[in-house]
């Protein structure tokens, strides 16, 4: 590879010899930079990639009622939003709430497969006809599979089937999942569809680690356990990989593939907004391949005033992590164009 950020190979002695060799921390930005023009960010209509409409089971995090989506939607001016979703009632109820609110955005349903083995064909056909789907969402985490062509082949051969339907595949950081999603393991799984000739886009959800928003270190040597939740591994026991490492990988996995894009959700982390900014700025390419995406609503906030009236504050938006890459370094251009970026103009071919 030309452009090495980390490396790409089935093997996972590869990867540890190449995180040992290279396991940098990046050297985050303490110091204001000059403030990017908020005339500009609110001139700008914005996509959110990666959107949940529903509860997932066993998560804290709730899911407001659809009004206060529309009203999120329309206040940070998202024209476009890949909303997760099982059941079509919800797209409906959506749909419903942004037609009442008047807000103008282009509702872009990613259908949530959870057995990637065996797959309602008939319900998905009826379903696409019927509009309500775009795109597929896979957690492998969640669902407890491994990152590989022979879970996957059937979803891949789904997505070709209908005119290559991107793919948002959760990617994991945390210590005693991140071997599902391992970079052996996705490298052999995007290697095999290529020997297979089954290409459809696939978008590296959360760039290879979510990373907690507040856990920063300015620089090496200051802040010993911020640093080690960035740059500890242990090639025998877990974790095996580095966030730091993962983050790279996942860049260098966009820089290498023409089908392979990422989103942000989300990098208001300094450290990993440095991280991407320093990849963009190197590699301009990549603000081609990397999608705004916020989890919505993972970092939310139910409020209840003193009315008794419950508001919800999504925490996490589009325009934080925006600020977030220029605060660390990104070039104006790099950013507007990350800022431009849309689901609906992704390769298809």
């Amino acid at each position: 590879m030309e452009k090495e950020l980390t490396t790409i190979s089935r093997e996972k002695e590869a990867h540890i010899k190449t995180m040992s060799n290279s396991n940098l921390f990046p050297q985050v930005e303490s110091a204001e930079r000059e403030q990017f023009s908020e005339e500009v960010l609110c001139e700008i209509a914005f996509s959110d990639g990666h959107m949940h409409i529903e509860n997932m089971p066993s998560r804290k995090w709730r899911v407001p009622e659809e009004k206060k989506t529309a009203a999120y939607l329309k206040r940070q001016n998202i024209v476009e939003a890949g909303v997760i979703f099982e059941k079509e009632v919800s797209v409906t109820s959506l749909l419903e709430a942004i037609e009442e609110e008047e807000v103008s955005c282009n509702i872009l349903p990613f259908y949530f497969i959870h057995n990637p083995y065996v797959i309602d064909r008939e319900k998905f056909n009826g379903m696409y006809e019927r509009g309500y789907i775009k795109g597929i969402k896979l957690h492998p985490v969640y669902d407890k599979y491994e990152i590989s062509y022979d879970n996957l082949e059937e979803v891949l051969r789904l997505s070709g089937e209908y005119s290559s339907l991107p793919i948002l595949v959760h990617l994991d950081d945390r210590k005693d999942t991140m071997h599902l999603t391992a970079p052996e393991k996705l490298d052999a799984f995007i290697e095999e569809m290529l020997e297979r000739n089954i290409v459809v886009p696939i978008i590296l959800g959360h760039s290879g680690a979510y990373a907690h928003p507040r856990l920063v270190s300015y620089r090496e040597g200051t802040n010993p356990p911020v640093e080690s939740y960035w740059k500890y591994f242990n090639e025998e026991t877990s974790p095996n990989y580095s966030r730091l490492y993962l983050i790279r990988h996942a860049l260098q996995l966009a820089l290498e593939y023409p089908f392979i894009y990422l989103d942000t959700s989300s990098c208001v982390n300094k450290i990993k907004a440095k991280i991407i900014a320093e990849a963009v700025n190197a590699y301009p390419e990549l603000s081609e391949k990397i999608l705004l995406g916020t989890d919505y609503p993972v970092l939310g906030q139910y409020r209840e005033s003193g009315e008794g009236q419950l508001s919800f504050n999504p925490g996490n938006t589009v325009k934080t992590q925006l600020r977030s890459l220029w605060q660390q370094g990104l070039e104006e251009r790099h950013l507007l164009k990350i800022a431009s970026n849309r689901l609906n103009t992704i390769n298809r071919e």
